[in-house]
């Protein structure tokens, strides 16, 4: 099966679930002028373990990296100016939202940033190593289905004062 994608600069934008379910694929080269990555754009691509994030990407959808259970190494272009990761998982710029923990993580525990407002819809997609997660304080919203398929997840710590908004199905397959 496919292994290896390099994406030509000349490419901007790719349809969802461009990728998906392709178990085999290793390593992808995507365009420096990417804006975004689609909704389940490289789903179920099980081999993958390492993304880096180019500099004009804005946005990843939903489940964009969904049962790519071995991903535990998320890198985004220092030039990026809407992105950031930090200990390998993926932020908007100012880390006032949290975008996505990647599932390979071998992490057992993790305590989210007080500067999290936000928690993006599937955050923690798949992610069967952690046990306890530490929502902080300053959590208002919380997407929809946030720890679906966290099949290890045995203590969540809550902290959030004032959260305003709790997503749909935020335990499913818990």
């Amino acid at each position: 099966g496919l292994t290896k994608v390099t994406i030509p600069n000349s490419v901007t934008d790719i349809y969802s679930c461009a990728f998906r379910e392709c178990d085999n694929l290793q390593n992808i080269t995507l365009s420096d002028n990417l804006i975004g990555i689609s909704n389940q754009m490289f789903s179920g691509c099980v081999d993958l373990t390492s993304i880096t994030i180019p500099k004009c990407v804005a946005k990843v959808g939903d489940k964009a990296f969904a049962n790519c259970e071995n991903l535990s190494e998320i890198i985004v272009d220092e030039n990026n100016t809407n992105l950031c990761s930090d200990n390998n998982v993926l932020f908007n710029k100012d880390k006032t939202e949290l975008i996505l923990y990647p599932s390979g993580k071998v992490e057992k525990e993790y305590v989210i940033p007080d500067s999290v407002v936000s928690l993006n819809n599937y955050a923690f997609y798949g992610c069967k190593n952690l046990g306890t997660i530490t929502i902080s304080k300053n959590v208002a919203k919380i997407g929809d289905r946030l720890f679906e398929n966290c099949s290890n997840l045995t203590c969540l710590n809550y902290n959030a004062i004032n959260c305003l908004s709790r997503g749909n199905e935020i335990y499913t397959g818990t």
